[in-house]
C-alpha cells in the first residue's frame, strides 16, 4: 500500500522529519519482533524439554509427586504429545487414579493409535477396573490417524485423476493394464476417503471419560434428582449437553443418558489438547 506524502505545512509547529520517521522505525521494530518470535518459541521448547526430562528422572527415582507436578504443569501450559500424555497416564495410574490414567492413555492413543506401549497400558488399566476393551471393528477404524488417512487419500486421488486425465487425452488405453490401474486407484481412493470420513466423525464426537467415582448418573442436572444408573470410573461416555457444574452424558451402547457432576467427567479432546 503506497502512503500519501506528508504535507509539511499542514500543522503549525509540527516536526515533519519526525512524522516521516515513524514508519521506518515501526517497520524495523516489527521485523525484529518477527525474527525474535522463533527464538522465543525455541527457548520455551528447550525449557519444556528440560522440565519433562526432570520429571522423568524423578519418576524413575520414585519421587512420584514431584514428577506428577512437573507433568501437569507442562500440560497446563499447553504442551502435549504422546510421551507427555503417556507419562501422565502412568503417573495417575501409580497414584491410584485409574479414571484419570485412562483419560490420558486415550489422549495418547488418539495421537499414536498403533503405539504398543500406549495400547498395552490402556488395556491394562481397563482390565483393572473391569472394563471391556474395544472391539476388533473399533480398533480397525482407529488403526490409522487422520493425518495418515488424509495423506493416503490425497495420494490415491492424485493417481486416480492423473490416470483418468491421461485416458481422456488418449495417452493410455482402457483395454491395457492402465484400465485395471484406474479401477484399483479409484477403489483405493474411495476406500481411503470413506475411512477418513469415518475416523473424522468418530474423533469429532464429544467423548469423555468418567474420571472419579462414584459415577452416579442422575435424571436431571442436580443432586436432588434421583440416580438413574451408574457408570464405572474410566468408562467412555458421550457429552450431550452441559449446565453449570453438570454435564449430560450418554452411553449409546446401552441406550442410556443422564447428568453427572462436571468434576467427575473430562473430555478426551478439549481446548489446548491434541
Amino acid at each position: 500500500m503506497r502512503m500519501k506524502p506528508v504535507n509539511r505545512h499542514s500543522r503549525a509547529g509540527g516536526n515533519p522529519g519526525t512524522r516521516r520517521f515513524w514508519f521506518p522505525a515501526f517497520a524495523g521494530m516489527t521485523t525484529i519482533l518477527l525474527l525474535a518470535l522463533p527464538l522465543i518459541a525455541q527457548a520455551k521448547d528447550v525449557e519444556a524439554q528440560k522440565t519433562f526430562d526432570e520429571a522423568n528422572q524423578r519418576f524413575e527415582k520414585g519421587e512420584l509427586d514431584d514428577a506428577f507436578t512437573r507433568y501437569t504443569t507442562l500440560a497446563a501450559r499447553g504442551f502435549g504429545g504422546v510421551p507427555l500424555y503417556y507419562n501422565l497416564g502412568n503417573a495417575h495410574y501409580r497414584r491410584g487414579e485409574r479414571g484419570k490414567a485412562l483419560l490420558w492413555y486415550e489422549r495418547a492413543a488418539r495421537l499414536a493409535p498403533r503405539d504398543s506401549d500406549v495400547r498395552f497400558n490402556l488395556a491394562l488399566a481397563r482390565s483393572h477396573i473391569k472394563l471391556e476393551n474395544e472391539g476388533v471393528l473399533s480398533r480397525a477404524v482407529t488403526y490409522f490417524d487422520q493425518n495418515e488417512l488424509a495423506v493416503s487419500t490425497a495420494a490415491f486421488s492424485a493417481i486416480f485423476f492423473l490416470l483418468v486425465g491421461l485416458l481422456t487425452l488418449g495417452k493410455i488405453r482402457a483395454e491395457s493394464w492402465s484400465g485395471l490401474a484406474i479401477i484399483v486407484a479409484g477403489v483405493l481412493f474411495a476406500g481411503s476417503g470413506g475411512w477418513l470420513g469415518l475416523r473424522g466423525y468418530l474423533d469429532r464426537r464429544p467423548q469423555a471419560v468418567v474420571v472419579a467415582p462414584p459415577g452416579e448418573v442422575r435424571n436431571g442436572p442436580g443432586s436432588d434428582y434421583a440416580v438413574g444408573f451408574t457408570v464405572p470410573e474410566g468408562s467412555k461416555v458421550l457429552i450431550l449437553n452441559s449446565r453449570p457444574d453438570w454435564i449430560q452424558v450418554g452411553v449409546p451402547e446401552q441406550g442410556l443418558k443422564g447428568w453427572m457432576p462436571a468434576d467427575e467427567v473430562e473430555a478426551i479432546t478439549s481446548k489446548g489438547l491434541l
